[in-house]
């Protein structure tokens, strides 16, 4: 098994990453802290995919965080905090509608590089290709799916 030292040096910028698309930035070390906080106390448990496990502390950590700012008493000033979550969760409704309407590779390339953080060599290793063809064609997915949005944005008007 693992130490808590190994685990955290090659997860801990993913996760971070992971969090910091799904929170404001203001919360990200805090959750970060929890989860990894929570990940320690266990790993004394037989875990069969780690990787796995921490992506699944770090959803429920941020979905927990969501409930209990739900749960603060009204004040004026909280209503600019939800209209701002609303119009974060509709960007990420076109981001996932996009996303998906990109060809099987496009959406390969950006799973990899953004939602697993991947680098450009490393994308490069596991497609076996070159990294300047990564990078090109990362650039033109994300091309692609920006096209993808705008194009949703303006049939929706």
């Amino acid at each position: 098994m693992k130490s808590f030292d190994e685990y955290y040096s090659k997860y801990h910028e993913e996760m971070r990453g992971y969090i910091s698309r799904n929170v404001h930035s203001n919360d990200v070390d805090d959750i970060s802290q929890m989860v990894w906080f929570k990940f320690f106390s266990t790993l004394n448990e037989n875990i069969n995919n780690p990787h796995g496990w921490l992506y699944a502390l770090a959803k429920n950590t941020i979905i927990d965080s969501w409930r209990k700012k739900r749960h603060l008493e009204y004040a004026p000033h909280l209503d600019s905090i939800v209209d701002e979550h609303v119009v974060y969760s509709d960007e990420r409704e076109k981001l996932s509608e996009g996303i998906e309407n990109l060809s099987k590779g496009d959406r390969e390339l950006i799973d990899l590089r953004y939602r697993h953080c991947k680098d450009i060599c490393e994308i490069a290793d596991h497609l076996n290709i070159g990294s300047v063809a990564v990078r090109t064609r990362v650039h033109r997915a994300k091309k692609k799916l920006k096209n993808l949005i705008m194009n949703s944005s303006t049939q929706n008007l």
